[in-house]
């Protein structure tokens, strides 16, 4: 692993004397001393690119001293600013976009497929024959009670010694307003 002060040695790096030397990695990025200028090869093994990338990008506007060094903190922040930030985007925009229409019919196709396999092993139903059921279900229930107020009457007249016409239109009555309201709760269903 080479060091900053290797590299000042050889002209790459300034300002290395009395401060903490960077690093080479093997990633090819360098630790400049904080507040250091540097030259254009050993600012572009800082950002990891080419020397001629960063000519490039001093004619895109990339800050460089009067002595034709580069100062590390403004080059990364204007790197990050002009250069990163656009590399960026276009991925951005895409995510945003949401699915793309390929990815949105296999989407449908594999929806179709299970719900066609869901009928064939019979665990998809009819919505409309279920409702159907579930309604025809329904009336017998309430005629079944209805027709249950009228025999329950008589049972219940003869046990309280009360008169069966009087209470025969009280309980049946009582027995259609439940009705009501339990057909009126949104819960049921």
């Amino acid at each position: 692993m080479q060091t900053a002060q290797d590299l000042a040695g050889d002209g790459a790096i300034g300002g290395a004397k009395g401060a903490e030397a960077g690093t080479v990695n093997e990633a090819a990025t360098v630790r400049a001393p904080s507040g250091g200028t540097v030259t254009k090869s050993a600012f572009a093994k800082i950002l990891g690119v080419s020397p001629g990338r960063v000519s490039q990008m001093i004619g895109q506007g990339l800050p460089v001293e009067a002595n034709g060094r580069i100062d590390v903190a403004r080059g990364r922040c204007w790197y990050g600013d002009n250069i990163d930030g656009r590399a960026k985007a276009p991925a951005d925009l895409f995510q945003a976009a949401g699915p793309s229409a390929k990815e949105e019919r296999d989407f449908h196709e594999a929806r179709l497929r299970k719900l066609k396999a869901d009928q064939m092993e019979g665990t998809l139903v009819d919505k409309a024959e279920v409702e159907r059921t579930i309604f025809g279900r329904a009336r017998a229930d309430r005629d079944a009670w209805l027709a249950w107020t009228a025999d329950a009457a008589a049972a219940i007249a003869a046990e309280l010694r009360v008169d069966e016409a009087a209470l025969l239109p009280v309980l049946s009555r009582l027995v259609r307003d439940h009705l009501t309201e339990l057909s009126e709760r949104s819960d049921v269903l």
